[in-house]
């Protein structure tokens, strides 16, 4: 409604394609049923998690490339400790689990995660250096150009 006229592409869990224990359809095919459709986002977790932290370390004119709405409260918390690796208790080392901790804040973060691989991450997989790919994105009235 409010933004008639603007493309949308949709990343989402790619576990979002199977379907669940309860109904006969999967989450994908309920948006599809919605007008949204998905497509499965990239599951490498390194890719996902520098495609994030990289263009929010990345200064364009002073400002990272990647910055949050101020709304973005749950995303925020995140990042100021909500999202973790959860502590392996252990006598001889400290270990870390090798998955964030699956909660309200890890949700969100995927999501981020997915769309942040669409924008950011072929920086992440190719040979060219960094400033040939984070220059400011350009927009229009529709989006990114």
């Amino acid at each position: 409604q409010h933004l008639a006229g603007y493309k949308f592409k949709d990343q989402a869990d790619p576990a979002g394609n199977s379907r669940s224990q309860t109904d006969e359809k999967t989450c994908y095919q309920i948006m599809q049923a919605k007008g949204v459709d998905p497509e499965p986002g990239q599951q490498d977790l390194t890719i996902r998690l520098e495609s994030v932290r990289k263009p929010m370390t990345t200064l364009i004119q002073g400002k990272p490339q990647l910055q949050l709405h101020p709304r973005c409260k749950l995303l925020r918390k995140g990042f100021m400790g909500k999202y973790f690796y959860r502590r392996i208790h252990n006598n001889v080392t400290e270990k870390y689990a090798n998955e964030p901790e699956k909660n309200q804040y890890s949700h969100p973060h995927d999501g981020a995660q997915y769309t942040a691989t669409v924008l950011f991450g072929s920086a992440l997989t190719t040979s060219k250096h960094d400033s040939d790919f984070f220059k400011p994105l350009k927009y229009d009235n529709r989006g990114i150009v």
